[in-house]
């Protein structure tokens, strides 16, 4: 997950015509850069920030990581700053029945977003994490993530997506986590071949 890609494969996308034994690749990177982080966006950051819990060194990697090389650079730096702020920072949340919830909206540039968090507290330790997404780009494209996690790290992710007319898709993953000494595959075998949704949905379009 630190890279923040998915890679799927099922017999199932044979139906959209995609090749047999095909790996199709989710980045949540991408994704996220559409609700108006740029291409700054970066899911081991947002890893890093769960299991360190360091807010400050998240917020300073996705600064420095933006471009200054013209006269709007400033704009795009504190819109890029107020938004992660009222999405994650102290003053988003709320403590209602022992859970701290944040709840952000942003509609620009054609594209609406909602987000919202829910952290399952016991003192000062976390128990759990709800997160639920919606997108919608130009009523094109529309896109709802719901996922929620406890605190050993069992999870469970659904994603729905869909491209005006023309294509739909729902995606449901669950994971858990064990002891091992091996070490866990990251990305598809080499010689594999892997296509983007992006590349997908860019197709669809075309048609």
């Amino acid at each position: 997950m630190e890279s923040g890609i998915y890679y799927i494969k099922s017999s199932i996308f044979d139906t959209i015509g995609v090749p047999a034994n095909t790996w199709i690749s989710l980045d949540f990177n991408e994704l996220m850069g559409m609700s108006g982080t740029g291409s700054s966006f970066n899911m081991k950051s947002i890893m890093d920030l769960a299991t360190k819990g360091d807010f400050e060194g998240y917020i300073n990697s996705v600064i420095k990581a933006m471009p200054v090389d013209s006269v709007s650079s400033y704009d795009d730096v504190k819109t890029a700053y107020d938004m992660i702020a009222n999405m994650l920072g102290d003053k988003a949340f709320t403590l209602e029945n022992g859970k701290y919830k944040s709840n952000y909206t942003v509609n620009e540039d054609g594209v609406e977003m909602t987000y919202a968090m829910t952290f399952d507290a016991d003192g000062d330790k976390i128990n759990g994490c709800a997160i639920k997404m919606h997108m919608n780009s130009d009523g094109v494209m529309t896109m709802d993530m719901d996922v929620n996690s406890d605190k050993d790290l069992n999870s469970n992710v659904t994603i729905t997506m869909s491209m005006a007319d023309m294509m739909k898709l729902y995606m449901e993953f669950k994971a858990s986590t064990t002891a091992t000494t091996e070490s866990p595959l990251t990305a598809p075998p080499a010689g594999e071949t892997v296509t983007s949704i992006e590349s997908l949905m860019g197709s669809a379009m075309a048609e």
